[in-house]
């Protein structure tokens, strides 16, 4: 045992652990990140790309991967293009670079928003189930995103937004029509989770949503959707920076069933909504504009 380490503070395989009365901190080296982010950038500005050197690319950025869990769908790319899964007519030994373009610009995304040591946390009172519990209850219409967010039951902050032009140029879905709703419920819980990512990112967070496309929506928070990639993507980058991943069910919890609803249709012209009275006093988010701008990953 020659390499054992003991004590509150361990480096382990590229990783600096320390434990704490109330948490576990994992830390991956800052020179580490700026070569990984040169690397990145090196590897996108090519047309081809060795087999071996993106080989050696997807193992940093599995070791990352192993911090970051949003990173691993991302990775897939880069492992089927080194197994030659798809056909390509690249030059032997290497790979065409547009192959891995999507994974690339989701971590040169990545790398630009995280600067310095990479750090996660993980509280004891998370697994203990003592801790903030924070609840995110959200509904899309074809007409509107609506959500409250509760903090240990109590509401402390509520948006209600109408879906705008931006969204149907860049979403390809009609205001008004239902064709749209499975994009709609993803868009909502980007907004929301963009809207109060402090509050929910370092604690056991539920995200409701009454919707028949719970399974889909799961798979975007997995960045596996398909109902837009786009905001797949958005969410990966949005949920980087938390330790836990957020838990996704469909029972809104007594009044509360009805009014993310209604928030979601203040638009709605065919019938009147207002906003719930149970919101009164309380503070109204601003939404920021969803142009081209609001997405990340637009930008590489």
């Amino acid at each position: 045992y020659h390499k054992g380490q003991h004590g509150a503070e361990v480096d382990w395989i590229g990783y600096h652990i320390q434990v704490t009365a109330t948490e576990v901190v994992a830390k991956i080296k800052e020179g580490f990140m700026k070569d990984f982010a040169t690397w990145t950038a090196d590897i996108k500005s090519k047309n081809q790309v060795e087999i071996q050197t993106l080989r050696s690319y997807a193992g940093k950025a599995n070791h990352v991967a192993t911090l970051v869990h949003t990173w691993r769908p991302f990775l897939d790319q880069l492992w089927a293009a080194i197994s030659g899964s798809k056909l390509s007519n690249a030059p032997s030994h290497k790979v065409w670079v547009k192959q891995v373009s999507s994974s690339l610009s989701w971590l040169q995304a990545f790398l630009q928003q995280e600067h310095g040591v990479l750090e996660r946390r993980w509280r004891f009172d998370y697994y203990s189930h003592q801790g903030k519990k924070i609840n995110l209850i959200l509904d899309a219409s074809p007409f509107g995103l609506g959500g409250v967010l509760l903090v240990d039951g109590r509401i402390v902050a509520w948006f209600a937004d109408a879906l705008t032009a931006h969204d149907v140029r860049l979403h390809g879905h009609a205001i008004g029509e239902d064709t749209g709703q499975q994009t709609w419920e993803s868009l909502v819980v980007l907004v929301a989770v963009r809207l109060w990512g402090p509050q929910w990112k370092n604690y056991a967070t539920t995200i409701t949503l009454q919707s028949a496309h719970m399974a889909a929506l799961a798979l975007a928070a997995k960045m596996k959707g398909k109902a837009s990639k786009l905001i797949a993507r958005e969410l990966a980058l949005a949920m980087s920076s938390s330790s836990f991943a957020p838990r996704f069910v469909e029972h809104v919890p007594g009044v509360m069933n009805s009014v993310s609803d209604a928030l979601s249709r203040l638009t709605d012209p065919t019938k009147p909504y207002h906003i719930p009275e149970v919101l009164a006093g309380i503070r109204r988010e601003v939404v920021p504009q969803r142009d081209e701008g609001y997405y990340t990953t637009l930008q590489f």
